[in-house]
Order: C-alpha cells, then structure tokens, then sequence
C-alpha cells in the first residue's frame, strides 16, 4: 500500500472520524456563541451558506466517481485529492466571503474543514450505496446466466 493511501486511509476517511468532528464543531459553536464576549464571529446564514458549497463539491465528485472510474482503488485516490482541492476551495471562498470571521484564520480553516468533512460524509454513504448495488447487480446477472 503506498504512502499516499495510507495518509488517505488514516486521515482523510470522514466516515471514521465524523462523530470526532462535529462533536468538536458544536464544542466550538458553542463556545464562541456562549463564552464571547464580544459580538459573535458567526452568523448562520454564512454558515449555511459554506455548508452548501460543500454538499454540492460533494455531489459533483459523486457524478465525476461514477462516470470516469472503474476499480475501487483509483476512485478512492481521486477521492482524496478531491477533499483537499475541495477544502481550498471552500477555505477561498470563505476569506473572499470575510463577513464570517473577524478574529483569526484559525477560525475560518477549522470550521470550514469540519463542514466540509461533514458534508463529504454524503458522498461517502451516495458512492456506497451506488458501488454495492452495481456490485450486487453484476453478482446476480451472472447467477442468472448459470
């Protein structure tokens, strides 16, 4: 197994490491909206709306899967390098936004991260779903030519 998987296969599989995000996302929500001080540095409407960006990245690498890839292994690969593209993506389009974070970048990447992980978990249960019935389909096609 090559390095690159193994790095994909530990860190950037969001269906092992859901739960851990957003627990740690609504710690963080909740800190900032009960423990500030100041004004909030969230507003949900621009939450929302980063939330939707990352549905459709998800959606979109979905239809770009099972249009262009055979085996498993390569649409895993591409998997991995679409989340990454994808987190720069929506990180560009959160600082071009500004209104969500006045305090620190630190703000921005983490949620952004985090939403985006959320949000991939959907392309992770669509392909799924999608690659056991093709699988299923092809097993019975067969037991039926027998």
């Amino acid at each position: 197994m090559s390095l690159f998987k193994k790095i994909y296969l530990w860190g950037f599989d969001s269906k092992l490491y859901t739960g851990l995000y957003f627990m740690i996302f609504m710690i963080y929500i909740g800190g900032i909206k009960y423990f500030s001080t100041s004004t909030t540095s969230i507003e949900l409407s621009t939450m929302l709306e980063v939330w939707i960006v990352c549905i459709i990245i998800s959606f979109s690498q979905t239809i770009f899967l099972n249009n262009y890839f055979d085996s498993k292994e390569d649409i895993e690969l591409f998997k991995c390098l679409m989340w990454i593209i994808g987190s720069l993506i929506v990180i560009l389009i959160v600082s071009i936004y500004g209104k969500w974070f006045e305090k620190t970048w630190t703000y921005a990447v983490f949620t952004t991260l985090v939403l985006l992980s959320l949000s991939s978990v959907l392309l992770g249960l669509i392909f799924d779903a999608e690659y056991s019935t093709t699988k299923l389909n092809k097993s019975l096609k067969k037991y039926k030519k027998h």
